[in-house]
């Protein structure tokens, strides 16, 4: 019972512990800065896909507004850190409490909270800067439409069933990717429950989504919400996100290497009776910790997806699942377990993170139930080597998104915003800011934009931007690139190129991350003055 309490108290205090020890590391201002500079745009006044370009569902930007209005500005930067991994600590927390009864407590000798504490650390230490995301959105939104779900089994209340649609649905309006698992929860449900609760479910379904969809169509943002979120993702696109990060990483010369050296040990064990197959368990921490070390010596910052285990694990994880449910005939079974599994690979779904860690939980969850009742042995040090994993990866922390290692951080950003007071950087995004502060005493800021990627640049001084879009990328715009370039010429006086950003102008013509208004500044004007971290343009 104490040894129980204890690591019910460590689960309940790591999103706090978390935030204190990492909260206050790290600056990035692109990828980080999205959803805040435009829930920003929201907070004064603009709609998303009329004043301001938006691709995805707008629950996020909801959520930003809210955040923006209710922290203080001053240290927002930092106070509003605790969010997301609020967020991620309830979809683990849901997650292990749905999959308890049928899943976990078939595990000999271990509590959720074995489960929950790794799969909390890989969430968080795979976010590494602290930010609000519509993944995570999403994430935390299906997470609790899948525990009302897994729950009906027990209590059979309607409201469970309505609250499972409301949720799952909410989580389709963070991002599109999550539009999968709520389908699915469709067929589960007339799987497992019978067409009577299915067609409760429909219903209940039905009714949020002409709600929705109702309101929207009165208001007469029906059709453009549609065109705006739809416009941008073609069948390739899905492909090329969502299946063949798995299928490359699979079949790598990595993969090769881990199920190599796990069948040989397995074969000596099987035939030979020397029982070390365990040992296999400890390649992953011990892959990681190398990799961890490498970073440390030859690299900026770590990267532990370099070795490609968060797709190899969860696809030959995935394959024997199905494998084992198919030729078992254990289909209603397992039926929960892979509605789980099906968010885990949603959260997948990503132009640029492919990856499942946000939402590992269930995979934990999955590899000991199935390893368990198939084997038998050695639960006990695969429990070990998953904890001893996530411990090492949450070294992940130690170098934020984007930038330094934390101990290279000393710059307070507090010294040039107000909103940012206690977050530390390093010296070349602290004189990037000065320098753009600097700028702010000889331009209205009212009348400027900072392209290509900057969308806090209005966010951390108060101010409006008056271009339609802040992450200027063609795959971000609602608009083609002759309209963005339309918009700029009417809207915006100077135009502020980050002469250090990423591939300035983003990428090549043609390409998902392409820049083509920013290239059109570049070679279409002459600055009218020079700096380290930005050139100046005027427009008109």
């Amino acid at each position: 019972m104490i040894q129980s309490n204890l690591k019910l108290y460590v689960f309940l205090s790591l999103p706090f512990l978390l935030w204190g020890a990492f909260g206050r590391f790290g600056f990035e201002d692109a990828d980080t800065g999205f959803i805040l500079g435009m829930g920003w745009r929201m907070a004064n006044g603009e709609f998303p896909y009329i004043d301001f370009s938006y691709v995805r569902p707008f629950m996020s930007l909801i959520h930003a507004v809210l955040i923006i209005e209710v922290f203080p500005d001053y240290a927002q930067l930092l106070t509003i850190k605790i969010i997301p991994l609020l967020q991620l600590f309830f979809s683990v927390w849901l997650t292990v409490q749905a999959l308890e009864k049928k899943y976990i407590s078939k595990i000999g000798h271990i509590s959720k909270y074995d489960i929950a504490i790794p799969g909390y650390l890989i969430a968080s230490a795979s976010l590494s800067y602290y930010m609000l995301w519509h993944t995570i959105d999403g994430i935390f939104y299906q997470s609790i439409g899948l525990y009302f779900i897994s729950k009906f089994d027990y209590f059979r209340k309607d409201r469970f069933l309505f609250f499972a649609s409301l949720f799952l649905f909410l989580g389709v309006l963070s991002k599109q990717n999550f539009l999968a698992t709520f389908i699915l929860s469709f067929l589960f449900v007339g799987f497992i429950y019978g067409w009577k609760v299915l067609l409760k479910y429909i219903l209940f379904g039905v009714v949020v989504q002409v709600i929705f969809y109702g309101g929207l169509y009165l208001s007469g943002y029906l059709w453009l919400y549609l065109d705006s979120v739809s416009s941008k993702t073609k069948l390739l696109d899905i492909f090329n996100s969502s299946i063949y990060p798995y299928i490359k990483s699979a079949s790598s010369q990595e993969a090769g290497i881990l199920f190599g050296i796990s069948i040989f040990l397995f074969l000596l064990e099987r035939k030979r009776g020397i029982k070390k197959f365990y040992i296999s368990f400890y390649m992953i921490p011990v892959i990681m910790l190398f990799s961890f070390v490498q970073d440390l010596i030859l690299n900026d910052s770590i990267n532990f997806r370099s070795t490609k285990l968060d797709l190899i694990i969860p696809f030959y994880l995935m394959i024997y699942v199905i494998y084992k449910t198919v030729t078992k005939n254990q289909t209603k079974k397992n039926a929960l377990i892979l509605l789980f599994l099906s968010l885990s690979w949603a959260t997948s779904v990503s132009w640029g993170a492919n990856s499942p860690l946000l939402y590992f939980t269930p995979l934990l969850v999955a590899c000991l139930y199935f390893y368990h009742v198939s084997s038998g042995k050695y639960t006990k040090q695969l429990v070990f080597a998953i904890q001893l994993s996530a411990v090492i990866f949450m070294l992940h922390m130690l170098s934020p998104y984007r930038d330094a290692y934390i101990w290279k951080l000393n710059y307070d950003m507090g010294d040039i915003y107000s909103k940012a007071s206690f977050i530390k950087t390093d010296f070349d995004t602290y004189e990037k800011h000065k320098e753009y502060v600097g700028l702010l005493n000889k331009y209205d800021v009212e009348k400027l934009t900072v392209l290509p990627s900057m969308p806090l640049s209005h966010y951390l001084v108060n101010s409006n931007n008056p271009y339609f879009i802040d992450w200027a990328m063609d795959t971000e715009s609602t608009l083609n690139p002759d309209m963005m370039i339309k918009k700029l010429n009417e809207n915006v006086e100077y135009v502020f190129i980050e002469t250090r950003s990423i591939g300035n102008p983003i990428g090549e013509s043609g390409e998902k991350f392409y820049s083509t208004v920013s290239d059109y500044v570049v070679n279409q004007y002459n600055p009218v003055e020079r700096g380290q971290y930005f050139d100046v343009y005027k427009i008109r």
